[in-house]
């Protein structure tokens, strides 16, 4: 369908994130799928006019299918009538642009064959981890089969594009390769589901009609899990309430799947991105001091009534700065990475091959290897599950020959400047580090698969700077965003 025939409604696209990490608890699981999950894809079930595109990564799925599989059916139901679109990723939910291609198409490998196994198909659709984008990215999702995702308009507006600009997808291109991107509207993640529905319905009136189409792409957690939202949105039946009110707007407000979009549209335009995450990522990226100072200027300029007219110029670090912030995740992701050369270390000789990759994907998940408003890599059970999966990876290498013991390589694992010495024994492997002072950084009990160095050192934080702030009464018919709360970390 071309631009001239288009529908001329104003189209509100919905993208749900359904995630849990590798080695959350299992009453964390249970509690977010009641709380959340289930209720959430029920009252959709109940709106067949309101199609969604949603994105469950690999350990929630497991969870799923081994607990309440009746949910699956339902998904698998709801995506066969064409209301939902199941859109894909990497399984364990890492950050591609920090994986060696050949574990990012592992990651993929392995959630296409449940999409194949379970809906028949796979998906164009891509939900990219924490939307860290690199320029790069079109040729790598290009070459892994996906053809649209959702990134933040923080991306776009860093690109130069205004906010007026921001409709429908635009084309990113690489090399010889595109992928097609929805701007995620900032406005419309503070608004859902913090505001009154009416605010949304007021909002898309003013910047959607003419047959406009903006992105509401997020957390479904927000719908039950964060602060404050089970009573507003189940309790007090915000959800249903916004549902109800879209359906009575149906002759000018619709809710769309991203594949509907493309299917109905040429891309708004061409666009090339800079190197970015969403706006809060970027800010949690910088040294902690420099971001306390951050904050304090935009509050600053939003004091003097000119914050939003700057805002695309002021911006935090890059993801890939966690390395460099965090000593302990620099290390983590050098072991990452050393367990993946072993894993591909004689990769025509398949022993033990699918038990080590499996190991070292699960390690790849993202939320051990950052830190903002959530816990990341300050949460033990997650620095945890991380080692005891690398531990298991060596393991499986060492049983079928693929690695002989004892194992010693010199390396400068988290490029610090100094080479650091990993003995990989029968018993324990050890990290040691000549260049300061011959410290030993790691210790791995190999027969128990635990990491006994399993510690961090407690470091000052932006969040720091606000712990003497008090919560504050919110209108009539509004919640705060947990963005707003006192962080108790």
């Amino acid at each position: 369908m071309g631009d001239f025939d288009q529908d001329t409604r104003a189209t509100l696209v919905m993208v749900l994130h359904h995630h849990q990490p590798v080695g959350n608890f299992p009453d964390v699981f249970r509690e977010t799928y009641d709380r959340c999950y289930r209720p959430t894809l029920e009252l959709l079930d109940d709106f067949p006019g309101i199609h969604v595109s949603i994105h469950l990564t690999g350990p929630l799925l497991l969870w799923i299918e081994e607990n309440e599989p009746g949910y699956i059916d339902r998904l698998v139901r709801m995506a066969q009538r064409g209301q939902v679109e199941v859109i894909g990723g990497g399984f364990y939910e890492p950050i591609l642009a920090m994986l060696p291609e050949r574990d990012a198409r592992a990651q993929v490998d392995r959630m296409n064959r449940w999409m194949k196994d379970r809906l028949g198909h796979v998906s164009r659709g891509f939900w990219l981890a924490e939307r860290v984008w690199q320029t790069d990215m079109p040729a790598r999702l290009a070459a892994l089969g996906f053809g649209y995702a959702p990134v933040d308009d923080h991306h776009f507006l860093l690109a130069g594009m205004s906010p007026d600009e921001m409709n429908g997808y635009y084309r990113a291109g690489w090399l010889d390769s595109h992928i097609d991107l929805f701007p995620i509207s900032r406005d419309l993640r503070y608004l859902i589901p913090f505001q009154l529905p009416e605010a949304l319905l007021d909002y898309m009136d003013r910047n959607g009609r003419g047959g406009r189409v903006l992105t509401y792409a997020d957390d479904a957690e927000k719908f039950g899990v964060w602060p404050e939202t089970y009573k507003w949105v189940w309790e007090e039946g915000y959800l249903r309430s916004l549902f109800e009110q879209i359906s009575r707007q149906s002759h000018w407000l619709r809710v769309a799947s991203m594949a509907e979009i493309v299917s109905e549209r040429v891309p708004s335009g061409r666009v090339v991105l800079p190197n970015a995450s969403y706006e809060e990522m970027m800010e949690w990226a910088m040294p902690a001091r420099v971001g306390v100072r951050l904050k304090s200027l935009k509050k600053d300029l939003e004091q003097r009534g000119i914050l939003a007219d700057v805002q695309p110029y002021l911006h935090g670090g890059i993801f890939e700065n966690f390395l460099v912030k965090y000593p302990d995740v620099a290390r983590l992701y050098g072991r990452m990475l050393l367990v993946s050369r072993l894993v591909r270390d004689g990769e025509e000789d398949s022993g033990g091959g699918h038990e080590a990759l499996e190991g070292l994907i699960r390690a790849q998940g993202n939320d051990v290897y950052w830190h903002g408003l959530f816990g990341g890599i300050y949460l033990s059970n997650l620095r945890h599950e991380a080692y005891a999966n690398l531990l298991h990876a060596e393991d499986a290498l060492v049983r079928k020959g693929r690695i002989s013991l004892p194992y010693v390589r010199v390396e400068d694992f988290d490029n610090d400047g100094y080479e650091e010495l990993f003995i990989l024994q029968d018993r324990y492997s050890l990290w040691i580090a000549p260049g300061r002072g011959g410290s030993v950084t790691e210790i791995d009990d190999r027969k128990h698969f635990f990491h006994l160095t399993n510690t961090m050192t407690r470091q000052f934080e932006t969040y720091h700077a606000r712990v003497s702030e008090q919560n504050q009464d919110h209108p009539a018919g509004v919640i705060p965003s947990i963005h707003d709360l006192p962080s108790n970390l």
